[in-house]
């Protein structure tokens, strides 16, 4: 094997050896000259091919002495014909030692019985046959040397009558059998290592495993009519082991037995969840088993992601969603090759076991959805524990009272740990010392309802997101120590539906946060100075918001900047002078290429040189290309939308959108040129229900593609900002909202004597550049992201436009 291996004739992948071709056919050669006569594939001693297998089964009835291997595909043999077998048909192949009758497809077996199969033959090693249509193996077959029996999709109801000793049976696999209703008693089977059941929905019971000491895998996915389990202990002592109770809705009783002593576990169950293995993809998460080159199995997580590199690192028990299970028997927690436990849905268990023992292997432990009030003591017990799920620990039938309310404060002693998720708990507080976990990643506190605070501390962590969403007992937010040394990490922030009032003067210190997120904040009234770097800032419906001031000192690369201030009636004169100031900052800084502002506002800002009421402005003037030394390179457009219908209903018009578009134009030569001016259909977020319920500016930045358009801008005047509807005409349709007044305003750079223009530090930019859409549905403003092509096109059809999804006022989200 070696040898044929360096010649690379052969090669042993995923615990199969692959041949070359020339090996395989003269194997098959050397196979075909034992029929020296060359038509008669009886006296072969292997038949793999659909028309001998079918002229030996069908035409010579009791086959012949020198077969030991039939490998038939059914696939193939279905385009032949169905093969009606007699009883005797296996009696004269006394050498036969493998029966693999295999299908791909979930089809009926091709292969029948004319009258009962009345035997095998007794050296019988492998026999692999899916969907065999008897309703019992033969009584009068001596199973003794079986290795392998593996009858999936099978019509069994039984093996056969009694009992029958396998002593050397190492694999049972009858999955997906539905009429099967009992299997043998196992304890015949001392060598058994894989036992797998999956399926069989009308089996009842699975006689007693506890003396079974080499049994690895036991896998019962989906027998729906299971009562009552005994397993060995050793399967979880093992770091080879495995258990799958996947959906056994009726198992009453589980008992884990010792040599000397039996535990048991009484569990009244709905639901036991565990995944299934080896072609099947997992439940918890998605992951699939494969073989590697060694023929160790590997647990992939996705196709880079390697979860366990084979099955000695892995011990998994799930026990999840068993809704009656109401306690567990203390020595689950001394199986000291446990990997992974899952306990998520058990809705009525209450209490966690203490852990006696130091577990080291023990990576992963699920909770969610349980009724456990209290973490054990004993937590920091869990060392090598990687991941702590709590999500949604609640009373599933009582849904408003949850479970956990508090941490333990021996929390900070995993110091594992990296994820750690409390969705939907009902803690009030977290521990101070949750700042210690030094290698905790990923922290998920959103809809913990009964949250009122958090200690500063969190911001140690190197978390890059902190996500507070549904909160809405949240009323505080601890001050931000300056010499935080983690804190460059985190870049998103979110309060969203917190009942969050004021921010504090630290949250300045937060260089490194890029987006904040205070949507909903429906008792928020001061957002003080806010970090410098930000890239966006999200407020929709902040009734309460009287101050807000954002802070133009930044040393970072900017590329864009978003804010979305909406319905803040509060906001006072200081702070609505603050963001007309910033926007005209950011709008000047070249470092932006990407500038939007939407906030509460009934007219343009006073430094737009031009603006005018109604839908329509027209700069008529001498060219503005060239202004002093400064060259056009864009504009700075502003609209002020108004509301007709005052008494803030919403308009529900769930099928049918309103666009508008604007376009920019500019007169040369004595035509009239558009450079911006076609539809851009947006699939705005449906997630929420927004609408206006007073005036609101819209300010953002257009920019010049000067290679394009350039020499036509030389001469250009009589510039042109008109928004249409959809259809390119000018407004006609009634609406919710009115265009109360438009704003154009020229930018300009500075011009170095040879005549080009300074570029702006970073990318170069492009004629449509931006992205300006809302991520509501209120209104849209958007560019088209195919820069590179459109700035080839002819500057009479260069096109860009604007359109607002109507009504604007009291918009239902689609």
């Amino acid at each position: 094997m070696d040898d044929l291996k360096d010649r690379g004739l052969i090669s042993i992948s995923k615990g199969r050896v692959w041949m070359h071709d020339l090996i395989q056919e003269m194997g098959k050669e050397i196979v075909r000259l034992q029929d020296k006569d060359k038509d008669d594939p009886g006296k072969r001693s292997r038949l793999w091919k659909s028309n001998d297998i079918y002229d030996v089964l069908r035409k010579n009835k009791g086959g012949t002495e020198e077969i030991q291997c039939i490998f038939l595909d059914m696939d193939e043999m279905m385009k032949i014909k169905k093969v009606e077998l007699h009883a005797e048909t296996f009696k004269k192949m006394h050498k036969l030692r493998m029966i693999k009758f295999y299908t791909r497809k979930l089809i009926e077996s091709p292969v029948t019985f004319y009258t009962s199969l009345e035997s095998f033959p007794d050296h019988l090693k492998f026999l692999c046959w899916d969907h065999f249509p008897q309703r019992s193996l033969p009584q009068d077959f001596c199973p003794e040397n079986l290795v392998i029996l593996d009858m999936r999709f099978s019509k069994l109801e039984q093996l056969w009558e009694g009992d029958q000793a396998l002593p050397k049976l190492k694999r049972l696999n009858l999955s997906h059998s539905k009429k099967l209703v009992r299997v043998p008693d196992l304890s015949l089977s001392p060598n058994i290592e894989e036992v797998i059941l999956h399926g069989c929905e009308s089996l009842i019971e699975v006689y007693s495993s506890a003396f079974l000491d080499n049994l690895n895998w036991l896998w019962l996915g989906h027998c729906s009519k299971l009562e009552r389990l005994d397993i060995r202990s050793n399967i979880l002592w093992r770091s080879s082991g495995l258990v799958n109770l996947d959906c056994c809705y009726k198992l009453e009783t589980l008992l884990i037995s010792g040599k000397t002593d039996v535990v048991q576990s009484y569990i009244y169950s709905d639901n036991c969840v565990y995944s299934d293995l080896e072609g099947y993809c997992f439940d918890w998460p998605e992951m699939t088993i494969e073989k590697d080159d060694e023929g160790d199995y590997e647990i992939w997580e996705d196709e880079e992601t390697t979860v366990a590199t084979s099955f000695n690192e892995l011990c998994w028990l799930q026990i999840a969603s068993c809704k009656s299970l109401t306690c567990l028997p203390a020595e689950l927690f001394n199986f000291k090759f446990l990997r992974r436990l899952s306990l998520g849905g058990c809705s009525k268990l209450e209490v966690l076991p203490e852990f006696e023992e130091t577990m080291e292997n023990l990576k992963v432990l699920i909770l969610d959805h349980t009724a456990i009030k209290e973490l054990p003591s004993s937590l920091h017990h869990l060392v090598g524990l990687e991941k702590l799920s709590l999500q949604e620990s609640f009373v599933d039938i009582n849904l408003t009272d949850t479970a956990i309310k508090e941490l333990p404060a021996s929390l900070h002693l995993l110091a594992g740990l990296e994820k750690l998720s409390l969705r939907g708990c009902t803690i009030k507080t977290i521990p101070s010392s949750i700042g210690n976990l030094s290698k905790l990643l990923q922290l998920d506190l959103t809809y913990c309802e009964s949250l009122i605070t958090f200690p500063s501390s969190i911001f140690k962590l190197n978390l890059t997101r902190l996500d507070f969403e549904g909160c809405p007992m949240l009323r505080t937010f601890p001050e931000i120590p300056e010499n935080i040394g983690c804190l460059s990490s985190l870049t998103e922030l979110s309060l969203q539906g917190s009942s969050i009032v004021n921010l504090p003067e630290s949250m300045a210190h937060l260089s490194s946060l890029r987006s904040l997120n205070l949507s909903d904040c429906k008792w928020l009234e001061c957002v003080p100075k806010l970090p410098p770097n930000l890239n966006q800032v999200l407020a929709f419906d902040c009734p309460s918001i009287k101050r807000m001031m954002l802070n133009s000192c930044s040393d970072s690369e900017k590329g864009t900047f978003k804010l979305h201030l909406t319905n803040s009636q509060e906001l006072d004169a200081t702070s609505l002078s603050n963001i007309e100031e910033e926007a005209y900052i950011k709008i000047n800084d070249d470092a932006y290429r990407s500038v939007f502002f939407c906030f509460p506002g009934s007219a343009v800002p006073d430094w737009f040189p031009h603006h005018c009421q109604g839908h329509s402005i027209n700069i008529r003037s001498d060219p503005l290309y060239l202004c002093g030394g400064y060259r056009l390179i864009g504009f700075a457009l502003c609209v002020v939308l108004g509301r007709e219908n005052m008494d803030g209903t919403r308009t529900r018009g769930r099928g049918r959108t309103t666009r508008l578009t604007y376009k920019l134009g500019f007169e040369y030569d004595g035509q009239q040129m558009h450079f911006l001016y076609d539809h851009l259909p947006i699939q705005c977020s449906s997630y929420s229900d927004r609408f206006i319920i007073q005036d609101h500016t819209f300010l953002w930045k257009y920019r010049f593609d000067l290679a394009s358009i350039g020499n036509k801008l030389f001469n250009a005047y009589n510039f042109t900002f008109e928004i249409l509807d959809e259809h390119f005409r000018p407004l006609s349709f009634q609406s919710t909202f009115t265009v109360k007044e438009c704003g154009i305003c020229p930018l300009y750079t500075k011009q170095n004597d040879d005549g080009n223009i300074e570029e702006p530090s970073g990318d170069a930019v492009c004629l449509l550049d931006l992205d300006l859409s809302l991520v509501c549905n209120f209104v849209a403003i958007r560019h088209p992201s195919d820069t590179g092509r459109i700035a080839q096109i002819n500057v009479r059809k260069i096109q860009f436009f604007l359109y607002f999804d109507t009504p604007l006022i009291g918009v239902q989200h689609m």
